[in-house]
């Protein structure tokens, strides 16, 4: 095996020798986002707890995003960062924390009033939106193959989650559409955010916007309620807790694998919830649901190999950094800005 590597052309080893360190940042990236949408499934279980339990809305989400404030600030400090960004990107945070408040508000808001399957379906309908605006915008490849994948990924979470019409209250449906929506501008203005800036600088700033818009908002719109059970304070802690943990770890992996792909791994996040669901609400699992989580993992995979674009580049264009494609090295320093200081990105970026 040494030997055929020593054969090829000395070109060739250093272009290899070059993507070692890129292809083991991709498999880094996708493992953060799969941790983000494990973390993320048990959301709306443990909201409904938390809601069970004496708890509402509000309460659960100003004191989740206070929490993911303060984690990203430690984990700042413990990695030697500052808070320094420039200005465009903390306009662009500022303005994604307060969709990013809107989106918690009509995601877990709909628990409340449908069932949790039901939200689940209408919230993740965002990666489709979510392809197609990066597509609009230029940050993100959408050809017909990642279209296809989208609309099977869709049309089998619509029989893995299996709702009947029924149960549907207008209230939680436009709380769930909202959600959905506001979450491509979540998305979206974070990748342009951190073209930039450090994943975790912009996450704290977002946090921060949206944990004042919520604290603006709360007089108006609801009391302090905090759980009476112990379910209900196991439900509080694990939409705290979950929700934040991944968050953060979406945000610092979509600068990787870029948002387009990110989001289309993500779609295993409902199908996790079926299964977090099945374990802590006792909901059981059809034969149609098992052929729908079927078709979603067939569309993940469909994709192509993890970490890349359909047409077999790396990430997408919002962590391109306004260049054309360079060399194998260029790449690798364009994709070690995650967790940059302020003095190195402002050098690569000058």
């Amino acid at each position: 095996m040494t030997a055929a590597v020593e054969s090829l052309p000395k070109d060739h080893r250093q272009i290899g020798r070059a993507l070692a360190p890129l292809r083991h940042r991709q498999s880094i990236g996708t493992a953060m986002v799969i941790l983000s949408s494990v973390a993320i499934a048990v959301v709306p279980s443990f909201a409904r707890l938390a809601y069970d339990g004496g708890s509402n809305v509000m309460s659960v989400i100003t004191l989740r995003c206070l929490l993911t404030v303060g984690m990203t600030w430690i984990l700042m400090v413990s990695l030697g960062q500052t808070l320094w960004i420039v200005r465009k990107s903390l306009i662009v945070s500022c303005v994604a924390g307060v969709s990013y408040a809107v989106m918690l508000f009509g995601f877990l808001g709909a628990v409340k009033y449908i069932p949790v399957n039901m939200v689940i379906l209408i919230y993740f309908s965002h990666p489709l939106l979510v392809g197609v605006a990066a597509a609009l915008l230029g940050d993100g490849a959408m050809n017909m193959r990642m279209m296809m994948a989208f609309t099977a990924a869709f049309a089998g979470l619509g029989l893995a989650i299996g709702f009947s019409l029924s149960a549907l209250n207008a209230t939680g449906l436009c709380l769930a559409a909202l959600g959905a929506v506001t979450c491509v501008f979540v998305i979206v203005g974070s990748a342009r955010a951190m073209r930039q800036a450090g994943g975790l600088a912009v996450a704290f700033y977002m946090m921060v916007s949206a944990t004042i818009t919520l604290a603006l908002l709360f007089p108006f719109m609801s009391v302090f309620a905090l759980p009476q059970t112990v379910a209900g304070w196991v439900g509080f802690a694990g939409v705290a807790i979950g929700s934040t943990i991944g968050t953060l770890a979406f945000l610092c992996a979509f600068p990787i694998v870029g948002s387009v792909r990110a989001t289309m791994i993500s779609n295993v996040e409902p199908l996790l919830g079926i299964v977090f669901a099945v374990l802590v609400l006792g909901e059981t699992i059809s034969a149609m649901q098992m052929s729908g989580i079927a078709m979603v993992l067939a569309a993940v995979i469909s994709t192509g190999p993890i970490g890349t674009k359909p047409d077999g580049t790396d990430g997408d264009k919002s962590v391109d950094r306004g260049s054309d494609r360079q060399s194998p090295e260029a790449d690798i320093r364009s994709d070690t800005t995650l967790l940059s200081s302020p003095a190195q990105l402002h050098q690569a970026h000058g």
